[in-house]
């Protein structure tokens, strides 16, 4: 198998390349091409299987593994074949979810992100959880399929979402946190007074309504839950119709079929998840997905409204202010990877540089950098046991903290958006986070 064979495998040579690591011995950690150790290759009947089996999860059949004896380059073919199977794109996803550490997440781990209620406890938040989960590994795989090269993963601006993903990414846009977990609720705030409605007596509400300003049923919302529903207070049992404040957490999570906190007879009735039947959001708004453009918007343009629905079923592009580049910016990275005011986004470039390069900054590396931007005195003095891996790890993650609150939001802290020259090596007219992912 020669590497010029590897190559043109685009996707597939990644796995290709990684199962056939397994062929032969030496030394690979020491430097150069060659450590003196003969390469021994393993047999076709080896390395075909390990290649089927990390593609497709199958056993190679009698015939292929023959094919591959007659002629090496037959490899290739097989490869590309394999790679038309289901079991591929099934076994990508996996792959990519784990590789891009989107997975492994549930709702609990957002109320670090959108504190203090995280998504709300509607019941279909678990299939938007499950979009979060999946949608960078799609991304990698119809980037794939579109010719693109791997390294795209790293800084692209396009992802692949349903219409409820799109939402949760305006949404994020729209309720913002700062460094002093500060909310800045700015649909809530361009519309003081307003109250949301849910009802159930009056009949239905297109939710091409409840969606537009220009409607007297803007802001209402039907559910049927209403006169069934009950509550430890038992005056707030079967209210119809129940009114509150205008809020986007509560409005998010309503779409997703929760039934936000309001006020009754004797005091607040608490949110609760309503029936299947008040998720406002349509199955179909779960599972189509399509390839849709991140970008900030232009002067005066207004950003993308995240409760309208309708109309992101039929868009392309989020106009969102929170920039949102490559793996490391999706939802699911950092609800695996919250930070905080003393960690300070160091957990998030550590984990990024894990997934870009297979290595961590462990404070080794015996290199002594000539300056040390970003990095925090009063957190890490000189001559302490932490201040090799800061060194190092603090310059980057200033790029992070320029960019991003503590909770993942546009950073509003002036001293914290102008990361200092030189920071990450790249020289200050480079230290955006685009050139991040570009690096």
């Amino acid at each position: 198998m020669t590497r010029s064979t590897v190559r043109r495998w685009g996707l597939g040579a990644v796995l290709v390349a990684a199962a056939a690591a397994g062929a032969g011995c030496g030394n690979d950690r020491s430097s150069g091409d060659d450590d003196g150790t003969d390469f021994t290759a393993d047999p076709p009947s080896v390395y075909v299987a390990k290649v089927k089996n990390i593609l497709v999860g199958l056993p190679p059949t009698d015939a292929e593994i023959a094919a591959v004896k007659a002629d090496p380059n037959a490899l290739g073919g097989l490869v590309d074949g394999w790679m038309q199977l289901p079991e591929y794109q099934q076994k990508m996803m996996v792959f990519f979810e784990l590789a891009f550490q989107q997975t492994q997440i549930s709702a609990a781990d957002f109320v670090d992100i959108v504190p203090p209620n995280g998504l709300g406890v509607g019941r279909a938040t678990p299939l938007l959880i499950q979009n979060v989960r999946e949608s960078f590994a799609r991304t990698v795989l119809a980037l794939n399929a579109a010719g693109r090269p791997l390294t795209d993963a790293f800084t692209t601006k396009q992802l692949m979402m349903t219409p409820a993903l799109m939402e949760l990414y305006a949404f994020l846009d729209t309720r913002q946190v700062n460094d002093a977990a500060q909310v800045n609720d700015i649909f809530a705030r361009a519309n003081t007074g307003l109250k949301i409605t849910m009802e159930t007596s009056l009949g239905a509400i297109p939710m091409t309504d409840s969606v537009d300003s220009t409607k007297t049923n803007f802001m209402h919302w039907y559910t049927p839950d209403l006169p069934t529903l009950t509550y430890p207070d038992p005056t707030c049992n079967a209210l119809d119709p129940i009114t509150f404040n205008v809020n986007s957490q509560a409005l998010h999570a309503m779409l997703y079929g929760e039934i936000p906190n309001h006020p009754g007879p004797s005091g607040n009735c608490g949110n609760r998840a309503g029936s299947l039947m008040s998720v406002q959001m349509a199955p179909t708004d779960f599972t189509a997905w399509k390839m849709v453009t991140v970008r900030q918007p232009a002067a005066g343009e207004a950003r993308t409204v995240f409760y309208n629905v309708p109309a992101l079923r039929t868009a392309t592009e989020l106009v969102l202010q929170t920039p949102h580049p490559g793996f490391f910016s999706t939802p699911a990275f950092f609800a695996n990877w919250p930070t905080n005011s003393s960690n300070q986004m160091r957990v998030t470039v550590n984990q990024a540089l894990i997934v870009a390069t297979g290595t961590a900054i462990d404070g080794q590396d015996p290199t002594s950098p000539s300056t040390t931007p970003g990095i925090d005195p009063d957190h890490t003095p000189q001559n302490t046991a932490c201040y090799g891996c800061h060194q190092q790890l603090d310059p980057t993650r200033s790029i992070l903290s320029a960019t991003y609150s503590w909770f993942y939001y546009p950073q509003t802290d002036a001293a914290l958006k102008d990361p200092p020259a030189g920071a990450a090596g790249l020289g200050a007219e480079a230290v955006l986070l685009r050139e991040l992912g570009a690096v």
